[in-house]
């Protein structure tokens, strides 16, 4: 009963230390994705205008216009720039758009995510320019920016600058677009693979969702009391609803992944460090019933090796019926994990290796005190034991 304790203690620490290490695994590659930007010294300012004092387009492109020069003059900020959508968070827009020339029924229009930026955008969140140039003041609504995915997909072997697109279908009130540039992918999510993407300038629309972006020459955080005082001055009534640094908003994502990780690895820890007691109990009682038998051997001659190997022999037998029932069990189980898991499958060769590895280490290690006790065994005081 005793062993099947322990066999079954050693199976839940693998089961619990497969499922830890490829959360482990997981949150360490997304941690290494490259997010298409530099987030660093970036601060992100969320605000909403109130529909009542901002109820057409050219007010609130004259607040945006006047925020991003006063945020600009701010010592310690090297750029700024407005957009409707914040990078990296997994919400985004989509809608149906129409490629000029392109023989695609209206029924069946492709989507792309879409975005309102205004000039420099890219530059402030160092987001690459591949070809074609930026917006600029004086554009108009008839000019567009897209991804490198979308320019791959629709034009392979084509250059796709100054061909056209509409978002929706095109109306004189929505003209095509004419495609001036190419920057490089941003996921909308770390773990999200790039999908199609259509930049507009803010002269297109003037969303009265902003988030104001303002690249530091230093630590970001530091311009948070600047920059609000700026939103006021622009309009003192204007309520500010959330300023933090981009590295916060990218830790912020991966907060559920990183709490899923910790808990189960603090699990798996007390699982381990159960089976580990649960071994070192069983081999030192088992060797305190031996007692009389260790002293038999040693005074036949047996050697120090010979009674450790004895001891570590029987507790590693445990080990291995435990760990060959937690790995069946965990190649089934950790399937359920799927969903969690980024880059990694479900039955990664090497977590299995490690946590295989981390185990015999605890295991020989809670074998090696009752196994080192036993060969201090006197032979004399054994044989006269009972």
């Amino acid at each position: 009963l005793r062993n099947l304790l322990v066999v079954g203690e050693v199976a839940l620490a693998v089961l619990l230390l497969a499922g830890a290490g490829l959360l482990l695994n997981s949150l360490a590659r997304l941690q290494r994705v490259n997010p298409g930007m530099d987030v660093d010294k970036l601060l992100l300012v969320e605000l909403s205008l109130p529909r009542e004092r901002y109820s057409d387009a050219a007010k609130i492109k004259t607040f945006a216009e006047d925020l991003i020069q006063r945020v600009e003059a701010l010592p310690g900020v090297e750029q700024a720039s407005i957009s409707n959508r914040i990078p990296l968070n997994g919400r985004v827009a989509n809608d149906p758009f129409m490629i000029e020339g392109l023989d695609i029924k209206p029924n069946d229009l492709p989507n792309a995510s879409w975005q309102i930026v205004t000039p420099k955008h890219f530059r402030t969140l160092g987001i690459a320019l591949l070809r074609g140039r930026d917006f600029t003041a004086q554009d108009g609504n008839d000019v567009a920016i897209i991804n490198e995915t979308m320019a791959r997909k629709y034009w392979p072997n084509a250059n796709a600058l100054g061909k056209r697109l509409s978002l929706g279908l095109p109306r004189p009130e929505n003209p095509y677009k004419t495609i001036i540039g190419i920057v490089a992918d941003t996921p909308r999510a770390l773990e999200a693979q790039p999908g199609r993407e259509c930049y507009f300038p803010y002269a297109d629309r003037a969303p009265q969702g902003l988030h104001l972006f303002a690249r530091a020459s230093g630590e970001p955080a530091t311009l948070t009391a600047a920059v609000r005082q700026q939103v006021w001055a622009v309009d003192k009534d204007q309520p500010v609803a959330k300023i933090r640094t981009m590295r916060e908003l990218v830790s912020g994502t991966l907060a559920p992944r990183r709490f899923n990780t910790w808990l189960l690895g603090g699990f798996a820890a007390l699982a381990l460090v159960l089976g580990a007691m649960g071994i070192y109990s069983v081999l030192a009682f088992s060797v305190a019933e031996r007692t009389q038998e260790i002293g038999v051997r040693l005074a036949l001659g047996a050697q120090t090796r010979d009674v450790l190997a004895l001891v570590i022999r029987q507790g590693m037998t445990l080990v291995v019926v435990g760990a060959a029932v937690g790995i069946a069990g965990a190649l089934a189980l950790t399937r359920l994990l799927k969903s969690l898991l980024f880059n990694v499958s479900a039955t990664d060769p090497l977590t299995f290796v490690a946590v295989v590895l981390l185990l015999t280490l605890s295991a020989l290690l809670a074998c090696w005190i009752p196994a080192r006790r036993a060969t201090k065994v006197d032979p004399l005081a054994a044989l006269r034991h009972e």
